[in-house]
């Protein structure tokens, strides 16, 4: 098995422990769902123009946070919870873009 599936199962393991004894995540568990998901998000954000991707991939990660406690569905809800932070972080600043004079 490679190595980052194998990590990637162990912190998976480790989110449902931690959610379902303290109602959050630790730095540990962040730090994998960071290093599993930023390259792809930042990706994301580059390919829609964002005028800051890497500041955005930043905020996204801090919305993440606050709710890795909450997270149901296992690894496809936590992807799908990433990508929905950074889909609306987008459109927000989309719509900020087409306001501005």
């Amino acid at each position: 098995m490679p190595a980052r599936a194998a990590a990637a199962g162990g912190w998976m393991h480790k989110l449902k422990d931690e959610a379902a004894t303290r109602g959050h995540a630790d730095e540990g568990t962040f730090c994998a769902v960071y290093q599993e998901f930023s390259p792809a998000v930042l990706s994301y954000l580059r390919s829609r123009d964002v005028e800051d991707p890497e500041a955005m991939t930043q905020e996204v990660f801090l919305a993440v946070y606050a709710r890795l406690g909450d997270l149901h569905g296992g690894t496809k809800g936590l992807k799908s919870l990433v990508f929905s932070i950074a889909h609306a972080r987008y459109v927000d600043e989309h719509r900020r873009r087409v306001k501005a004079p």
